[in-house]
């Protein structure tokens, strides 16, 4: 079966792995605050926190953006429910925007229709690895006094305008989940620009405490054992054995970019565009592809993933609308066009780092094959 994503795992990461699990400390170390400071110079950012998930992350950053009970945020529908799910968990109402047709990513006038006296935060996503306009985002929540938090969970690496996404932001959301193009089996991060807010989250993630253990027992302390609680706080860091291999990921990077481009480069030259077939606009130049996605004719997504799935290809769905979905049905307030078109007819192809140029080559052979028969 060729896989729809699977993690890029070689020796480097094996390596720096073992020398994790020797050393005797696997917790919040050393090799954390590293990746922090790895990813604060490839975001440009001033600060960047490491977190346990992008999920937990988004939850952080809105506690963090002084978000109350019944505030609201203005959330993309084509997005992953995780986010849907923080949103709620927080007592605050999610406003569901639709998406531009052209890259999937959040519509901007959409946006500007939804905000109300009640809103907070818009919390945009960088679909795919695209950044949404991020600067008109900004402009608008600048114009009604609101806080944007970008999930960037798919946009570690890329850039708008020649920025690196995330280095403008309040605060901006990484992921470095499993299947992502750096990988720390789980974790995530916020970064920002504001001190304030930095060394907030920095309490925040080692439950309210004003030391963390490492600071608290590898640092001259006449009472290593003594601690307070100054704040609010979560139990939601990073650890050295994830963060080792996001750095050993992170000396790839150049390598990881560059099999992405030339994956998505392919895609694009050579998957048939007829009869429905559509693929949202990404530009191999400023984008690190997360995934790539096409969009079928809705009469035949599914037979498309099922003709796939019968010659040993896995695809997926990146998303199904969550204003849709059962549990958040309340919270639908109205059609959204765009975003129910693309959930009726997106499909992910296969699309990680270490794709074989033969097993891309079957995939679009397939899809091709496929096609002349629709």
């Amino acid at each position: 079966m060729i896989n729809v994503s699977k993690p890029s795992m070689g020796d480097a990461e094996r390596q720096i792995l073992d020398e994790v699990l020797e050393s005797g400390w696997i917790g919040q170390g050393r090799k954390v605050f590293r990746f922090e400071d790895e990813c604060k110079k490839e975001l440009q950012s001033k600060y960047f926190i490491a977190l346990s998930t992008c999920t937990k992350s988004i939850e952080v950053a809105l506690v963090i953006a002084g978000c109350r009970p019944g505030d609201e945020v203005v959330v993309p529908s084509f997005t992953y429910a995780s986010v849907i799910h923080v949103i709620l968990k927080l007592g605050l109402v999610p406003v569901f925007a639709d998406i531009e047709a052209t890259d999937c990513n959040i519509s901007v006038a959409d946006v500007e229709r939804r905000i109300t006296p009640k809103t907070k935060v818009i919390l945009p996503l960088h679909y795919r690895g695209r950044s949404c306009r991020i600067d008109a985002i900004q402009e608008l929540a600048a114009a009604h006094r609101l806080k944007v938090i970008e999930d960037a969970a798919h946009a570690f690496g890329s850039y708008y305008k020649d920025a690196p996404v995330g280095s403008t932001s309040y605060m901006s959301c990484f992921s470095f989940g499993p299947l992502k193009n750096i990988c720390c089996v789980e974790g995530g991060g916020i970064a920002t620009n504001d001190e304030e807010v930095a060394n907030r989250i920095l309490t925040y993630r080692n439950m309210g405490m004003a030391r963390s253990t490492w600071q608290r027992y590898n640092m001259e302390n006449a009472k290593p054992w003594h601690y307070e609680v100054v704040a609010a706080g979560d139990k939601c860091t990073q650890n050295d054995v994830g963060a080792s291999i996001g750095l050993a990921q992170m000396g790839r990077i150049t390598e990881i970019r560059a099999k992405k481009k030339a994956m998505v480069e392919r895609y694009l030259s050579e998957l048939p565009l007829e009869k429905g077939m559509e693929i949202p606009f990404m530009d191999p130049k400023s984008d690190f592809a997360y995934i790539f996605s096409v969009l079928a004719a809705a009469p035949w997504r599914e037979k498309l993933m099922a003709h796939l799935w019968d010659r040993g290809i896995s695809t997926a769905v990146h998303y199904y609308p969550n204003h849709l979905q059962p549990w958040f049905a309340k919270y639908n307030n109205g059609k959204l066009p765009v975003t129910e078109d693309v959930g009726k007819r997106v499909i992910t192809l296969p699309s990680y780092t270490d794709l074989l140029e033969s097993d891309q080559s079957y995939v679009i052979d397939e899809v091709k094959k496929f096609m002349k028969q629709v």
